[in-house]
C-alpha cells in the first residue's frame, strides 16, 4: 500500500513538473497598461500686437467769439489777449473800420470789454507789455481808401485805472508807415515801417514807451515785396518776406546790423501776407500757412525755420489745421498759438477759435 501510494506521489510531482497542473508555475505578473495619457490639449497662444496710436492732434477747437469778425490787430502781455478793431463786412463798400476793444482770458475762456479806440484801426498794430498791464496801439485809417501817416505816428495806450485811452502823437518825418510791430524787451517795441523815404524803402524804428521817447529810426532795409511778419529771438530781430521760396532777414539789435539773409526752400505754394503768419519762441521760428486757393476746404499747416540754417520742416502733417482763411490774425501766449476768426469765400466772416500746442 506504502509503494503505490509513493507512486501516485511521484506521478503527481511529475505532472507538477510537466506543467499540466500549473501548480508550479511562478505566478505571471499581468501585463501593464500599455495605454500612454496624452497631456492635456492647451488653447494656443496669441500674441497681441499693441496697437499703434498716432500721436494726439496738437490743434484744438475752443468756444467761438462772440461773433463772425476779420481784420483785427492782437497783442499779448503773456497772459490775456487782446483784441483791437475788426470788420465783419466787405471794406470795400466803404464803411467804417471797427473800433471795438476786448481782452480775452485763454486760461478760462472769458471775453471782457474794454472801451473803444478813439482813433483808426484800419490796418493797426498792437502791442502789449508783459507785467504791465497795459495795450499799446498804432493808429491807423478810418476807412479804406484813407491816406496813411507817413510823417508822425499816433500811438494810443490803454491802462487799467483809470481804464481810458491816452492818445499821443510823435513826429516822425520820413520814417513811413508802420506795417508791423513787435515786442521786444521792458517797455521797448519794434516798428517796421514801409513808403518810408529812405533809399532803401523801408526801416527799423525803435519805440521806448517806458521812457517817452520819440520812435527811433535804427536802420533801413532793402526788401521786395512785403513782410509776412516779424519775430524776436533774443537780441536778434527776424524778418520774413513773402514768395514762393521766401527770404528770411536777420537784424542784430545790439549793434543796429543787418545780417546775411537766408532764403528758405521753395514752398508748394507761394507765402502771402494776408494768408500767413511768422512769429518765434525758444529759439525757434514758426509759420502758418494758409492755402492761397480759392477752395477754403484745404487745410492749414505749421512749418518750424532753423534761424540760423532757414532750414523748414512741416509738423504734424497727420494733424492738419483749420480751413483755410485769410485776413485773420494770430498771437502766441506762452507755448501756445492762437487764431481767431477770419474771412473765405466773398463775405464769410468767421468766429472760431483755434488753439496749436507746441509742446506736442
Amino acid at each position: 500500500m506504502l509503494l503505490r501510494l509513493s507512486a501516485i506521489v511521484v506521478l503527481v510531482c511529475a505532472v507538477c513538473a510537466s506543467g499540466g497542473c500549473g501548480c508550479g508555475r511562478r505566478k505571471e505578473t499581468p501585463p501593464e497598461d500599455q495605454t500612454r495619457t496624452l497631456p492635456e490639449k492647451k488653447p494656443p497662444v496669441v500674441t497681441t500686437v499693441p496697437e499703434i496710436k498716432p500721436p494726439p492732434s496738437p490743434w484744438a477747437k475752443l468756444p467761438d467769439m462772440d461773433g463772425p469778425l476779420a481784420r483785427f490787430a492782437l497783442a499779448t502781455d503773456g497772459e490775456n489777449i487782446y483784441r483791437l478793431g475788426g470788420v465783419d463786412f466787405d471794406i470795400t463798400v466803404g464803411e467804417q473800420y471797427g473800433r471795438g476793444a476786448a481782452c480775452y482770458v485763454p486760461a478760462v475762456g472769458r471775453w471782457a470789454a474794454l472801451p473803444p479806440a478813439p482813433f483808426g484801426t484800419g490796418n493797426a498794430l498792437a502791442v502789449a507789455f508783459p507785467g504791465q498791464d497795459a495795450l499799446i496801439a498804432i493808429a491807423g485809417i478810418d476807412k479804406l481808401g484813407d491816406p496813411f501817416k507817413t510823417d508822425s505816428v499816433t500811438i494810443g495806450v490803454l491802462r487799467p485805472d483809470p481804464e481810458e485811452w491816452q492818445v499821443i502823437d510823435f513826429p516822425t518825418p520820413g520814417l513811413g508807415r508802420p506795417d508791423k510791430a513787435v515786442w521786444w524787451q521792458g517797455e521797448k517795441a519794434l516798428l517796421l515801417t514801409m513808403d518810408a523815404a529812405a533809399e532803401n524803402g523801408q526801416s527799423v524804428a525803435l519805440l521806448d514807451l517806458g521812457a517817452m521817447k520819440p520812435i527811433t529810426r535804427l536802420a533801413d532795409f532793402p526788401i521786395e515785396g512785403r513782410m509776412v511778419g516779424a519775430a524776436t529771438l533774443d537780441d536778434t530781430l527776424y524778418v520774413l518776406q513773402e514768395g514762393q521760396a521766401p527770404v528770411l532777414m536777420r537784424f542784430d539789435l545790439t549793434g543796429n546790423t543787418w545780417q546775411e539773409s537766408v532764403q528758405l526752400d521753395e514752398f508748394d505754394e507761394p507765402v502771402q501776407a494776408h494768408l500767413a503768419d511768422f512769429f518765434g519762441t525758444n529759439g525757434t521760428l514758426y509759420l502758418w500757412v494758409n492755402s492761397p486757393a480759392d477752395d477754403y476746404t484745404k487745410r492749414s499747416v505749421v512749418y518750424r525755420i532753423d534761424p540760423d540754417t532757414g532750414a523748414v520742416a512741416l509738423l504734424h502733417p497727420q494733424h492738419p489745421g483749420p480751413p483755410s482763411r485769410r485776413n485773420t490774425s494770430g498771437i502766441l501766449v506762452g507755448s501756445r498759438y492762437y487764431i481767431f476768426g477770419g474771412q473765405q469765400q466773398g463775405d464769410a466772416h468767421l468766429s472760431d477759435i483755434w488753439q496749436y500746442d507746441l509742446r506736442d
